[in-house]
């Protein structure tokens, strides 16, 4: 048996498991070649640990500043023992590992072809951007996974590959993604109208149209339900608001 077609009698998730795992290392190569923070970077770090340290008197200057989910993370690994710089640090790198796994999924689907998914996955283990943002200690490599899954789940629905239920994981991720950046807003107005859409002019199947479109908003409440639940969470909605305000006015508002 040649090594060609030993490769072929390993199973697609052993594939992707070692692909996952070629990218992981790559990325550790990449952390240790470039060892130089960003100022961003540094900023999320000190203010991970303001919050660990402080609580909730951290919480004001934040809410003028990001959305909390990436700190969060970071905070919450650091009751496990880890530093600020470690948590931030690893919650990118296994943002960024994992990312493989809704590419895989959306090539896999596009393509109708399981190498096309290996092949995609492939492409974000090395990809010199993907490779970046999950080694740095910024939101981008958290907000890349989750808006990865919010493209994946889309593109299923839209395939009407149990439409309600990957319409309803669609919201849940897009809400997720929002508290990593805010530019994920337009995800979520995207997939909003264009689900409904792009499921309804095919056939005309408006009812599947806007149970979709329905099943996509619940999902969405859920999350920022969930969210809100979290113990140590900020109020997502304060957040927003005074983002909002401060960018309308050019000021900003002290919830607390």
């Amino acid at each position: 048996m040649t090594f060609h077609d030993r490769i072929r009698t390993v199973p697609t998730w052993g594939k992707l498991l070692s692909l996952m795992a070629g990218a992981l290392a790559v990325r550790l190569f990449y952390c240790w070649s470039h060892p130089m923070e960003t100022r961003d970077g540094i900023g999320y770090i000190q203010f991970t640990q303001r919050w660990f340290e402080e609580g909730t008197a951290a919480l004001p200057a934040f809410l003028q500043t990001q959305p909390p989910l990436f700190c969060y993370l970071s905070r919450a690994l650091m009751f496990i023992g880890l530093s600020a710089e470690a948590a931030t640090q690893l919650v990118n790198l296994s943002a960024g590992t994992l990312l493989l796994i809704p590419v895989y999924f959306a090539g896999k689907l596009l393509f109708n072809d399981k190498r096309a998914g290996l092949w995609l996955g492939a492409l974000s283990a090395v990809m010199p951007t993907l490779v970046k943002y999950s080694c740095e200690r910024l939101r981008e490599g958290l907000y890349f996974f989750f808006a990865f899954w919010v493209i994946c789940f889309w593109l299923h629905a839209v395939k009407q590959s149990r439409p309600m239920q990957n319409a309803f994981l669609c919201g849940l991720c897009a809400v997720l993604s929002l508290l990593c950046r805010y530019e994920a807003l337009e995800l979520l107005v995207f997939c909003g109208i264009g689900l409904p859409a792009a499921i309804f002019f095919p056939d005309r199947a408006w009812k599947n149209a806007l149970k979709a479109g329905f099943v996509f908003v619940l999902g969405a409440l859920l999350g920022v339900a969930v969210i809100r639940l979290l113990p140590g969470m900020p109020d997502i909605l304060t957040i927003f608001v005074n983002r909002i305000w401060s960018q309308c006015l050019g000021t900003s508002i002290n919830p607390v």
